[in-house]
């Protein structure tokens, strides 16, 4: 008889990246965005809360529902790898924007989350130098996780050089392009205001006080 191990991702899964002490090393804003650790942590709570909700999921690629308040898994069986754990990065970025309130656009919406998981992953595992790599001949993805990781080195995000940088408008011009030059988003217009609905915030009372204690421990 055969025994299926295979585990789906789960909420604690999402909470094990969240709380990974390398997102302490990411800090950088795009347009409105502000994308760090203390970002992530809010997501945490959020979710931890179940104010966001993470559902496990069957298809290949993760997706924060910011209508439903849900994060859908991709299919994997933990621990989780690089790459299953950029793509959930991902998708918590969005959470993250969704969060903080703001209405911003669309693609920006985008770029923060793709320069997130590209910087993470340079940091959790260094490419070969960038001068070596080359956007000629790849795939969609590919061209534009190469826009991606161009910014990512040239403003250092992905080390202490880059902490707090903030991505230059001409530089956010470019990469919206490369955005929207993916087929997944080509219909996307560049005055599009991103979808998330915000969440609930039955639970902010404690969110905060949580967030006062962590403050207190660290003075």
């Amino acid at each position: 008889m055969e025994v299926d191990l295979e585990m789906p991702v789960t909420k604690h899964d999402v909470l094990g990246l969240l709380a990974d002490p390398k997102l302490m090393k990411m800090g950088f804003t795009v347009g409105t965005i502000t994308v760090n650790h203390q970002g992530y942590r809010n997501v945490y709570d959020y979710i931890q809360a179940e104010d966001i909700q993470v559902l496990p999921g069957k298809e290949t690629v993760a997706f924060y529902d910011g209508r439903h308040n849900t994060l859908i898994t991709q299919a994997g069986t933990p621990p989780l790898g690089l790459s299953d754990r950029v793509q959930i990065l991902h998708e918590c970025t969005h959470a993250l924007i969704d969060i903080s309130g703001l209405k911003v656009l669309r693609l920006h919406d985008e770029v923060a989350a793709y320069l997130a998981q590209v910087t993470y992953a340079q940091i959790e595992s260094p490419s070969s130098p960038l001068r070596s790599l080359s956007a000629v001949g790849a795939s969609p993805m590919g061209k534009l996780v190469f826009a991606m990781l161009q910014v990512v080195h040239s403003y250092g995000l992905h080390s202490s050089k880059g902490f707090g940088a903030r991505i230059e408008d001409w530089d956010l011009v470019t990469l919206t392009k490369a955005v929207q030059a993916f087929p997944a988003y080509g219909h996307v217009k560049a005055s599009e205001i991103s979808v998330g609905a915000g969440v609930p915030v039955k639970n902010n009372q404690m969110r905060a006080l949580r967030a006062a204690l962590r403050q207190g421990q660290r003075n």
